[in-house]
């Protein structure tokens, strides 16, 4: 779930990293372009070149005398980022370990650059079921980020949301709701922070609502959901067409067939639309 904000973080660091990045084998500008390039195409699912020009971006940074350690951690950790969704698991580890080691030892262990790092090796950890390696991780990300950004921070709503999700995996639903909830109350406290995670909550608690047949639970939240998507992102983004599914899988499910198909109807649509 922290794919875009994270992602923000990294492009802002890339543009600092550059700046100091002095004596390497390429130009400074040559690893900012990569990591630029790798990003972008990482966010339009291009998995396979994503990961070529990240890996250029990394043996730039790595070769860099004297060594510019953040541009080494961003460039390791983009590169985690695009394994794991690759499924690069064992790869993905190691650079995001890596990564965070290196942003604790320029920031402190308090710092929110050493949560974003666990929060996305926790994740690393439960899409492969591995619950009690993500369970602490995500624990110590919240801790720090609470501790450094306040109750408030959307960086903290998203992994308050990835924990409930570790919860909702396990059938863990009394455990999961109340996080869902949680995370849920501080995006809602930050509606112009430009995190569009909320999105993914409400479809997450509404599933969980679902999965126990609690239907009328999971309505509104699936409606607040395709609502947010279209105002935040526009009618034709394939969240969109996310939420619209997610929504026609609800009436199909409460027999409300016509509804349904109008809904796959639209989501096909801006698929079609969208697809190269």
């Amino acid at each position: 779930m922290k794919r875009s904000r994270f992602m923000a973080f990294l492009t802002l660091m890339i543009i600092l990293a550059a700046s100091v990045l002095q004596a390497a084998e390429k130009p400074p500008h040559a690893w900012e372009a990569l990591s630029k390039e790798s990003i972008s195409l990482y966010r339009k699912g291009d998995l396979p070149l994503a990961a070529e020009k990240a890996e250029l971006a990394l043996e730039i940074a790595s070769k860099a005398d004297p060594p510019d350690q953040p541009s080494l951690a961003i460039s390791m950790h983009t590169l985690a980022m695009i394994y794991r969704d690759q499924g690069r698991y064992i790869k993905a580890e190691t650079l995001f370990r890596d990564s965070t080691e290196i942003w604790t030892e320029i920031f402190g262990p308090g710092h929110p650059h050493v949560a974003a790092g666990n929060n996305n090796l926790a994740e690393l950890y439960r899409i492969q079921g591995l619950f009690a390696k993500a369970e602490p991780l995500y624990r110590k990300a919240i801790e720090i980020y609470e501790k450094s950004l306040g109750p408030n921070s959307p960086d903290l709503a998203t992994c308050i949301s990835n924990q409930a999700l570790l919860y909702h995996d396990q059938k863990q639903y009394a455990a999961a709701e109340p996080l869902y909830k949680k995370a849920i109350a501080i995006f809602e406290k930050n509606p112009y922070s430009g995190n569009n995670n909320i999105i993914f909550t409400l479809r997450n608690l509404a599933g969980l609502y679902c999965a126990q047949r609690k239907f009328t639970l999971a309505g509104p939240l699936y409606e607040r959901a395709l609502e947010i998507s279209e105002k935040n992102l526009g009618p034709s983004h394939p969240e969109v067409a996310a939420s619209l599914d997610s929504l026609a899988a609800l009436y199909r499910a409460t027999n409300r067939k016509k509804e349904a198909l109008e809904l796959q109807q639209r989501a096909a649509a801006i698929r079609n639309h969208t697809s190269p």
